[in-house]
């Protein structure tokens, strides 16, 4: 991550290409699969100076394991540097200046995922709410944590120290011939590979803070190749979506309607089993009334007509002893408050006696 000099000023145009570098920097390192993008970072060839109140001391990276070359006096020369780098004064370095922990300030910040095309711009307004210090008084820099697309928040941590502090030691480090390429400050391991950088753009050793290289003009070109192939693979990939979609909500239709028509189903069978079970209760006591009728009636007594009305029974018939009938019904419990609806009328013709009765009807278990 490059970073810039702390600013409430309106950017320039190095920094603003500046700006869009280290965004699209974090866009690609997102993409690029962790074999490959763990090559790019910086895991190797570091000289580590550990600032304390003493001296510093060296630490020596080399084929991924940490060397302790030794510790510098606040007062040491050219000498004694040389003999405690050896081997690691030789060759390509990546020089790394950490200061002690109580040097610095770190928080963990929520934005919107909008904010973060001009983030280093949004977090120098909000350093005076930050800092303990004047906005004008510090160094800064960030680094992204997550983007969550479904809530568009952006999750940032933003790091900061004193610039009187990191001034003070990055010219002590100039003075030893150990000019640092990167500033940071311990947080939870000293020992932890760098993760951003407090070193403005004008302190950077051999990097000119307002030209803009052929390297830099090169990979402008390309990442705006890769924004268009981006932004072309987006507008597909949405309407691949959109076609997803369509699909899925003519589906979900298909489904309805084919819910509704098995629930129209449902409620006609219903219904049907409604009439079944009205004619069914309906029916089952005129049954237990003839059964019952059909037990009860004495030998010599034939019915011409049974009329069934609700509650109530009204028989009609012959009988060669009809005042005995009376008796032989109440016998039953299915009926009560037996009794002659009209006068018994003798039939000579038939050689029987006509009776009318009427009873009424109880039912337990009717209206289960």
């Amino acid at each position: 991550m490059n970073a810039t000099r702390s600013t409430a000023g309106k950017p320039g145009l190095a920094q603003m290409f500046g700006n869009f570098f280290a965004w699209w920097k974090s866009e690609l390192g997102a993409m690029v699969p962790a074999l490959l993008r763990e090559s790019s970072e910086l895991t190797d060839n570091l000289l580590l100076i550990l600032a304390g109140d003493e001296g510093a001391g060296l630490r020596w990276r080399r084929h991924g394991k940490w060397l302790n070359l030794g510790q510098l006096e606040l007062d040491s020369g050219p000498g004694s540097r040389d003999r405690l780098l050896g081997d690691a004064g030789s060759g390509k370095r990546t020089t790394v200046l950490r200061l002690p922990a109580t040097s610095g300030l770190h928080r963990e910040l929520e934005l919107p995922l909008a904010a973060e095309r001009d983030l280093r711009q949004i977090l120098s307004y909000q350093l005076d709410s930050l800092s303990p210090y004047p906005a004008d008084q510090v160094y800064f820099d960030y680094r992204i944590l997550g983007r969550d697309f479904e809530t568009s928040s952006l999750q940032v941590e933003i790091c900061l120290a004193p610039r009187q502090a990191v001034d003070r030691w990055v010219e002590r480090c100039t003075q030893w011939g150990l000019g640092p390429d990167r500033v940071d400050f311990v947080r939870e391991d000293e020992m932890a590979l760098p993760a951003i950088n407090l070193l403005p753009s004008s302190m950077l050793p051999g990097r000119p803070p307002t030209l803009l290289s052929r390297f830099n003009l090169g990979l402008l070109v390309v990442n705006l190749l890769l924004l268009g192939t981006l932004a072309t693979i987006h507008l597909l990939e949405k309407a691949d979506r959109k076609a997803e979609l369509q699909t899925r909500v003519e589906t979900a239709k298909l489904q309805a309607d084919a819910a509704v028509k098995l629930r129209q189903q449902v409620d006609k069978l219903k219904q049907e089993r409604t009439v079944i079970h009205n004619s069914t209760q309906r029916s089952l006591p005129a049954l237990m009334v003839l059964n019952e009728l059909t037990r009860i009636i004495p030998d010599g007594t034939w019915l011409d007509r049974a009329v069934l009305d609700s509650n109530k029974i009204n028989l009609y018939g012959l009988s060669s002893k009809a005042s005995t009938l009376i008796s032989e019904v109440e016998k039953s419990p299915l009926f009560e408050n037996v009794d002659f609806e009209a006068p018994v009328v003798q039939d000579n013709r038939k050689g029987g006696e006509r009776f009318q009765i009427s009873a009424s009807i109880t039912l337990p278990s009717r209206n289960d």
